[in-house]
Formats: C-alpha cells, structure tokens, sequence
C-alpha cells in the first residue's frame, strides 16, 4: 500500500516538474539585413577594364580548345551499347491475363470479349497443355498496362497483369 502511494506520489512530482512555465516570445518590427559585400570576390582595375572592352560576341567565337575530352570514349561506349541492342530480340513488358482454365470454349469466349473491351490491345488464346491462357495486350510499362487492365478487371475478376517477355520486331 505505501509502495503504491509512493509511486503515485513520484509520478506526480515528475509530472510536475516537467511541465515549464511558457517562454514569451517578442515580435519584433525591424527587417533582417546583413552587409555581405566583404565576402565577394573583388577584381582588380584592369580586370574590369578589359571585361569591358571585349566583345560578347568575339567571346563566342572565341577558338577555345578542350583540355579534358572526353566525347571519343562517350561514342565508344555509347557504340558498344547501341550493338548490344541491336541482338536483343525481346524487352521486358507486361501483359493482362484474363483467363486461365481447361476449357476451350470458355477460353475462345474471353478471347472475344476482351477483343471488344479493349480493341486496341489485341487479345490471343495460348495453350500450355493442359491450360488455356488469354492474354490481352503487350505494354513496356505496368502503368500503360494499368489502363487496360481497369476495363478488363470489371469483367474478369481474375484478371492480373503478368511479366512477359515482349518480342521486338
């Protein structure tokens, strides 16, 4: 019982001793200014006088030679990746599945009513034995696919957009 009261007694002591009394705060009238000019770079009289007498024009024209370029071992690599892709005959994309089950004739259904849902995107029927697979569209992005994907999903609940291999042409 005494523990008890003690520990009540402590807690609220260090309740109260946590609180602070609120610090007030003077608003003051007057705009910031701080004078910055001793830390800009000063130049010297004939300095400012040649920059005035230059041309911007001839400036530009100016022959100015590189001293570290780099552009010849830019085009190398940028060579060297452009004959990578050329090899490539697939990308990475995303495709919509809209049915998958053993039934042929409900297969060639969704086949055609995806083909209505989303005619620019044209569906085809796959068979991996012993499943048939309808596919909607090919996208690069799973954000392009996401637009299809919306209009197919009120139709076909089991509708999910899948990884695939997308062949280029």
């Amino acid at each position: 019982m005494k523990k008890a009261i003690t520990a009540k007694l402590l807690i609220l002591v260090l309740l109260v001793s946590a609180c602070a009394p609120g610090l007030k705060t003077t608003a003051t009238d007057s705009n910031y200014y701080e004078d910055l000019s001793i830390y800009r770079p000063k130049l010297a009289e004939e300095q400012v006088d040649t920059l005035k007498l230059q041309d911007p024009a001839s400036l530009a024209a100016a022959d100015v030679k590189p001293v570290n370029d780099v552009t010849g071992r830019i085009n190398y690599v940028l060579d060297s990746i452009a004959r990578i892709n050329k090899k490539k005959n697939y990308v990475d994309g995303y495709t919509i599945q809209v049915y998958s089950g053993y039934n042929r004739e409900e297969a060639r259904l969704a086949k055609g009513k995806a083909m209505t849902l989303v005619p620019d995107h044209p569906s085809r029927l796959i068979y991996l034995e012993p499943n048939f697979k309808v596919k909607a569209g090919k996208f690069y992005t799973r954000l392009e696919a996401h637009k299809a994907y919306a209009l197919l999903k009120k139709e076909f609940t089991n509708a999910i957009i899948i990884p695939e291999k997308i062949r280029l042409n």
